[in-house]
């Protein structure tokens, strides 16, 4: 195995290793969240800049590539929405709950 491709195999195993770590619960630490989206911007430049021998053979595989993981960095940020406004949801659900169970409020 030469070295590109065994480059090419550890970064796509970082970005599944990514991917699995952004549908945890990790992703509600913000810090986590923007230093995987920083590495997957970084793994886009790389595909856009970096010269590998299939991406000579066939010019827009690489674009191709790219725009997918594009699509990849949009849906991750689709996934960190849902996933706070589901936080949100679930602690307005459980406010009205409470405040249901305790009942109206006596006037001051």
């Amino acid at each position: 195995m030469d070295l590109k491709l065994a480059a090419v195999a550890f970064v796509a195993s970082l970005l599944l290793i990514n991917q699995l770590i952004l549908r945890s619960a990790l992703v509600a630490r913000g810090w986590v969240f923007y230093l995987l989206q920083g590495f997957h911007l970084a793994v886009i430049l790389a595909a856009a800049l970096v010269p590998l021998p299939a991406f000579e053979v066939v010019p827009a595989i690489r674009w191709v590539v790219v725009l997918a993981l594009v699509l990849r960095m949009a849906y991750n940020w689709r996934l960190r929405a849902l996933w706070f406004e589901r936080e949100q949801r679930a602690a307005f659900e459980a406010e009205m709950e409470a405040a249901r169970r305790d009942g109206p409020a006596a006037p001051p």
